[in-house]
């Protein structure tokens, strides 16, 4: 349990960072939110690749992808959906508002596809966690206030929707995946396909798209 829990707060820092960071490196550089991906991409896919090389899984994790990999394409597909709208939200609306439009709605629209999946209603509890949550992320945008000089606050929030859309639906298509593959071939399959998308397009148009 306590694993778990230190787990999750790690994951809930490192996702803290990332709008403000995505902010900083536009506003210094001028670097599009795909270039942004594309360099982090970089970065996933090498840390994960050398990771599974130092534990001799590497040709394991590709063999057992394999035979999911139309499952593994359109998760890593969703996923670099997700994180590249996610920085087009972030540079055209502000970190705060993105943050709580697509954090707020992806597990909004979870439970509706639960629901839909097994033709009944949410538990309670879940429905209850799901409104803390969202009362949370609201209640952290208000107190770090909302960016009024927005270049464009009407793209950011349908991007920050999309990307809580592709966040959902990737998590929804992965769960078969966790249940099949260990987390690690799950992760470095379904990040090197979010890379193969993000990084050719991200490295040749450095500033396309930079002001949103």
């Amino acid at each position: 349990m306590w694993r778990g829990l230190l787990l999750v707060s790690l994951a809930g820092v490192i996702w803290g960072t990332i709008g403000p960071a995505v902010q900083l490196v536009h506003d210094g550089s001028g670097l599009s939110p795909l270039t942004i991906s594309a360099y982090r991409a970089i970065a996933a896919v090498a840390v994960l690749v050398l990771v599974a090389v130092a534990t001799g899984r590497l040709r394991t994790t590709w063999s057992l992808a394999r035979r999911q990999w139309r499952r593994v394409i359109v998760v890593g597909l969703l996923t670099a959906a997700f994180q590249l709208l996610f920085f087009v939200a972030v540079v055209a609306t502000g970190v705060s508002v993105a943050t709580v439009v697509c954090l707020g709605f992806a597990p909004v629209l979870l439970l509706v596809l639960e629901g839909i999946q097994r033709r009944q209603l949410p538990s309670a509890g879940r429905m209850l966690t799901v409104a803390i949550a969202t009362v949370g992320l609201l209640l952290v945008s208000l107190v770090g206030g909302v960016d009024n000089q927005a270049p464009n606050p009407t793209l950011g929030i349908v991007a920050a929707l999309a990307s809580g859309a592709a966040y959902a639906f990737s998590t929804d298509i992965a769960a078969p995946l966790s249940q099949r593959l260990d987390i690690l071939t799950v992760t470095v399959a379904t990040i090197s396909v979010a890379g193969a998308v993000l990084i050719p397009g991200g490295l040749r148009w450095p500033i396309f798209g930079a002001r949103c």
